[in-house]
């Protein structure tokens, strides 16, 4: 295994491209003092059960003092072995009293028998990685025209699918706590600074707690399986991530074992994610990870449901605010939302049915895709092959296709294949229209023709130029 020399936190934060941050983290979780002793290089993420050498040398002035180490399930042993020569010193710690993190502990002492710490730091045995060998994924940003909040469910799937890939239980998106999420990686970029907590706002249990009612709801990992005690706590803990894409995001959680053992704990039951961009395209990411107990939870996450769904629900009737209502309830990334998007996905207004695609996209985005990717080919297809005369045109549900993939919001890529489809109607709209010009002296059979067109071609170039010969 790869020698790892990463930041340890009891709740993560990875803030590459932000020294001070960096620095910040080093000085409060994870204690090197060099002052001390020098430690020689050592893995933090191993395999369980695990037998680590430890080596390094004490500074002049200090002796080795004890070497505790602390085992997942809270008790703690004095290290027993430990060799010293000269200067020099190195034990063995053996790792074999369960998957997680153990934590070790060592001090030196002065002549005058003051005691300092030369070492606190974590270490992970157990935790999947992922292989060392496969290769980091190109940090790009992300299309502008991606919505934060569907880069965040995006990555909330890709840790979902890596937990799968280890046969741990799936996550349950919950979206009151993505919406205090956001409100955090706004923060962050508002203050150019990743940061657990913030004067004034406090942490991601504070908001909940502020914004939803939640109560009991303790900002640290849970320490064991979830439980539906008379009055039992619940847990959050965040990942904070600042990068330009999400590519290679995953690809850093897999190998970091602090992040990775929440993301792959049976501890855990719910997660959120909130995303906010800088001005440079940059993404903040804020990744809630939750262990939600007791029914007080499950109370207040219901009243919060329900009330989102009765607002949305009863602004579905106004006809201008019906997709943005649309896509709100599609963030909950639960069956009524889906439901209700199902329902208008063939609706005639473009930009309702365009919500209603989003929505799809959000809860089934590979069969959603495919199914717009093969309407979009058909209708290519359908006005590359027009020829007047012979053939008629398209019929109107073709175009209603189009207009409700060019309201969507959330595939770029795929609005850039309506406009290739939208040239393609263009030109067959051109030739329908060259077609009717050419009917000679008989005014009566042109003018007819010119009005198909209007009826056939509307929106386009030719529909204009057959409205003012009329």
């Amino acid at each position: 295994m790869r020698r790892l020399r990463s930041l340890l936190l009891a709740s993560v934060v990875i803030a590459l491209g932000v020294p001070a941050l960096a620095k910040e983290v080093s000085e409060s979780e994870d204690v090197r003092n060099t002052k001390v002793m020098v430690l020689d290089p050592f893995e933090h993420v191993l395999d369980h059960p695990a037998s680590l050498p430890i080596t390094g040398r004490m500074q002049k002035g200090y002796r080795f003092a004890e070497a505790v180490l602390v085992r997942p399930d809270g008790s703690a042993i004095s290290v027993a072995d430990v060799k010293t020569t000269g200067d020099r010193f190195r034990f063995k710690l053996r790792l074999g009293r369960g998957k997680g993190i153990y934590r070790l502990s060592i001090t030196g002492t002065t002549d005058r028998e003051r005691t300092h710490h030369g070492l606190r730091t974590w270490l992970y045995a157990g935790v999947p990685e992922g292989h060392p060998d496969t290769p980091t994924p190109e940090d790009v940003k992300p299309d502008k025209r991606i919505p934060a909040e569907v880069l965040a469910v995006d990555l909330f799937r890709r840790v979902n699918a890596h937990r799968k890939s280890i046969r741990e239980k799936p996550l349950e998106w919950h979206e009151p706590l993505a919406q205090a999420a956001r409100l955090h990686a706004r923060e962050c970029v508002k203050r150019k600074k990743l940061d657990h907590k913030f004067q004034g706002v406090g942490t991601i249990a504070w908001r909940a707690q502020e914004m939803f009612g939640f109560d009991r709801l303790i900002y640290t990992r849970p320490p064991d399986k979830p439980t539906a005690g008379p009055n039992p706590r619940s847990y959050v803990s965040t990942v904070l991530d600042a990068r330009r894409g999400l590519e290679p995001v995953l690809h850093r959680w897999q190998r970091a074992g602090a992040i990775c053992l929440p993301m792959t704990s049976p501890f855990m039951t719910h997660a959120a994610c909130g995303i906010a961009r800088t001005r440079g395209g940059s993404v903040y990411i804020v990744f809630v990870f939750a262990q939600l107990n007791g029914t007080h939870v499950r109370r207040a996450t219901d009243a919060v449901y329900k009330a989102a769904v009765r607002e949305a629900e009863s602004r579905l009737t106004l006809d201008e605010e019906r997709p943005l209502r649309l896509r709100e309830l599609g963030l909950w990334l639960e069956k009524r939302g889906r439901k209700l998007a199902k329902k208008h996905a063939k609706a005639d207004d473009p930009a309702l049915r365009g919500a209603a695609l989003d929505v799809l996209l959000l809860h089934e985005p590979e069969a959603t895709r495919r199914a717009i990717e093969s309407d979009l080919d058909a209708a290519g297809r359908a006005y590359a092959a027009f020829e007047p005369g012979p053939t008629p045109p398209p019929s109107p549900n073709t175009l209603l296709v189009l207009r409700g993939v060019e309201a969507t919001t959330y595939a770029p890529d795929l609005l850039d294949r309506a406009k290739k489809v939208e040239a393609l109607r263009r030109e067959a709209a051109g030739r329908a229209l060259a077609h009717a010009l050419a009917g000679g002296n008989d005014e009566a059979a042109q003018q007819t023709a010119l009005e198909r067109i209007l009826v056939d071609w509307p929106e386009t170039p030719a529909a204009e130029d057959a409205r003012k010969r009329l």
